[in-house]
């Protein structure tokens, strides 16, 4: 009798192992199927320019000076959907830009490093080869804030100016634990890999534990298809856990490079973002890296003020192209 239940045991387990197996295979190809469909439907809006054997998405609208370059953080599927609506606005007054990173909505996948130098020298050269010219503001939220000081490190003498959108201090990211970031990171780029995030999205159980229910819900309906589209395919992409994994050394490589000297510093900080008090206490310490800079805690926002409090934001890129002038 004994015998004959271990065996039933055994067989079950095979059944589980083979029903979960076949499951998987199912979703991965079915994410496969999706990820090439709509790649093909939703093509890109700006242009893709070669920068070292890789195409990078870049979209402009706007004319005049300085030009407003918007950059995602950690994980944003793409700075054309993230940014749509205050680039609209902005456009009206100036030259405006919105560009992928490596990895990111429209642009290649990469196997170089993403330590910070060589993300800012990527970002230089295509702003370079599309026939973008400085003076340039640079825009950043949340990790973007280390790829726009460091821009501003290296191209001082190009940048007229830095907008942080909730984006965190190098001093903050320099001793921030990687391995926890990761975690949640590595399942998302499972679950993603075999279609479980798509599925689940669909249905709307995960997008708003990932906060990507208030930018897809505010979009036009074409655009928010693509920006889930473009969510789907990038969910725990490995060019954005290679930049997670390299936060600590690319924010002392920044904290090297001391702060951005008068170009004017503009900080964001939301009211309701984290409960972390190293963060806060490390947004007020941001103002130490301009002997130009301001700061602004945002009240009832997340830590996407830009979609929680656009007027806000629209403002502040306002004022300080207003001051260029």
């Amino acid at each position: 009798m004994n015998i004959l239940i271990r065996k039933l045991k055994r067989q079950n387990f095979l059944k589980i192992l083979v029903t979960i197996l076949l499951i998987t295979i199912i979703g991965h190809v079915y994410q496969s199927i999706m990820v090439n469909y709509e790649s093909k439907k939703y093509s890109n809006p700006g242009q893709l320019i070669e920068v070292y054997n890789h195409k990078m998405h870049i979209y402009s609208k706007g004319e005049g000076k300085p030009t407003v370059v918007f950059t995602v953080g950690s994980g944003t599927p793409s700075a054309y959907t993230d940014y749509y609506f205050i680039q609209e606005n902005i456009s009206k007054e100036t030259r405006t830009i919105s560009y992928d990173r490596l990895g990111y909505g429209w642009s290649d996948r990469t196997s170089k490093d993403r330590g910070i130098d060589q993300v800012v020298d990527e970002l230089h050269t295509l702003l370079e080869k599309s026939g973008e010219k400085p003076p340039y503001i640079l825009v950043g939220h949340s990790l973007s804030s280390l790829e726009v000081i460091r821009f501003a490190q290296i191209y001082s003498k190009e940048v007229v100016g830095v907008v942080l959108i909730d984006g965190g201090n190098p001093t903050y990211y320099a001793t921030l634990n990687e391995q926890a970031t990761l975690v949640p990171m590595y399942t998302l780029k499972i679950a993603g890999s075999i279609g479980l995030i798509r599925t689940l999205g669909n249905i709307g159980i995960l997008l708003p534990l990932t906060d990507e229910k208030k930018r897809t819900s505010l979009l036009p309906e074409k655009l928010s298809k693509i920006d889930k589209a473009l969510f789907y395919k990038s969910s725990g992409e490995k060019n954005n856990i290679r930049e997670v994994k390299a936060i600590n050394e690319n924010a002392r490589k920044v904290i090297e490079g001391g702060n951005i000297g008068n170009i004017p510093l503009i900080i964001l900080t939301s009211d309701k973002g984290t409960k972390d008090m190293v963060w806060k206490k490390t947004q007020v310490q941001l103002k130490d890296w301009s002997i130009k800079s301001t700061h602004e805690i945002v009240k009832d926002s997340t830590h996407y003020i830009h979609w929680d409090k656009p007027n806000i934001v629209n403002e502040k890129i306002k004022q300080l192209i207003e001051s260029l002038k």
